[in-house]
């Protein structure tokens, strides 16, 4: 009885460490765990992920060539006093073939999902440059789960970031933005073959 109470006590302290905790209103997170789950043979929808076991992994995770589909879990719980809107950044889905975005609450009910191609005419109404942005909403001491299934013709890797909209717009503006104008001006969009058409037009207008 008492290895069978150990073992429950230990799977609640490792869920609970798991769970990306909101306890400000100016939330910019990019170190935290998530958990994923390697779907090459794209068995699983995502009634089925929302029930399966997850391997433990970082916010930024590198995954390998050989890897093509995932689903990603992260758990998240607010514990202000106040309704929080939170904006998910994949700032590496520009590599991505697809990336798709689920709102779970405890229940397990799907509340919103975002689907994005990225090869798609219709792409730039869905990013914000190079970033998958995914919006929700936590009210106080409200949990929820977000998945996201990721597609990719080659390599795989990601990173993820949770910010509150200030620090969203800040990131996006003064770090993106930043980062790009550098690689403008030393001419490795403009120059370079692979690039997007709405790369090198940005970088027209930002340098």
């Amino acid at each position: 009885m008492k290895v069978i109470l150990f073992f429950i006590l230990l799977y609640t302290v490792s869920f609970s460490q798991n769970i990306v905790k909101i306890d400000s209103n100016t939330t910019d997170i990019e170190d935290f765990k998530v958990a994923y789950l390697i779907d090459n043979l794209e068995k699983f929808t995502f009634k089925d992920v929302n029930s399966m076991q997850f391997i433990e992994g970082k916010s930024s995770e590198t995954l390998g060539a050989n890897t093509t589909n995932t689903w990603v879990k992260i758990e998240l719980e607010n514990s202000t006093k106040d309704t929080q809107t939170l904006f998910l950044h994949q700032d590496e889905a520009y590599t991505l073939f697809s990336i798709d975005f689920y709102e779970v609450d405890t229940n397990g009910s799907l509340l919103n999902k975002l689907d994005i191609n990225i090869y798609s005419t219709e792409v730039e109404k869905s990013m914000l440059g190079s970033d998958a942005v995914f919006t929700f909403t936590l009210a106080p001491q409200e949990r929820k789960t977000l998945y996201i299934q990721q597609k990719t013709l080659a390599y795989h890797y990601y990173n993820f970031r949770i910010f509150s909209k200030h620090k969203s717009q800040e990131y996006l503006i003064f770090e993106k933005v930043g980062l790009f104008k550098n690689l403008c001006q030393s001419g490795k969009i403009t120059n370079t073959k692979g690039h997007r058409d709405e790369d090198r037009n940005r970088c027209r207008t930002i340098c």
